[in-house]
């Protein structure tokens, strides 16, 4: 005599199995399984502190920069190159505006003249 549940049952098994294969789990109502030893889920997010510190970092940067280029080229091929950008495209603007020395950059580059040769 045939069991009426034999092949239900099978079928249960063979999707257990899929499923297992496929990396899926079964887990009871309140058991402490895998997801519970698993490993937590990261939220993509900036603090706001680290993205002040990368700021910060950036302007650092691009204060070297300047006065690294300031001091190579000197104060008055500088100012060259500056005002040929000011009359350029927007996007050339935009970076004349970015690369204008500041007090910052000029003590720099008065540190590192001494230093860099000049082109």
């Amino acid at each position: 005599m045939a069991d009426p549940n034999r092949e239900d049952f099978y079928r249960r098994v063979d999707g257990l199995r899929r499923a297992a294969r496929a990396g899926e789990g079964f887990e009871a109502a309140g058991a402490l399984g895998r997801s519970f030893y698993g490993r937590e889920r990261r939220r993509l997010r900036l603090p706001v502190t680290r993205f002040l510190a990368l700021i910060l970092i950036m302007v650092g940067v691009l204060t070297g920069l300047k006065a690294v280029m300031h001091a190579s080229l000197g104060p008055a091929t500088y100012a060259e190159r500056l005002a040929v950008l000011q009359v350029g495209t927007p996007v050339e603007r935009f970076g004349a505006a970015v690369f204008t020395p500041d007090p910052v950059t000029t003590t720099l580059s008065s540190a590192l003249s001494r230093v860099l040769p000049r082109d």
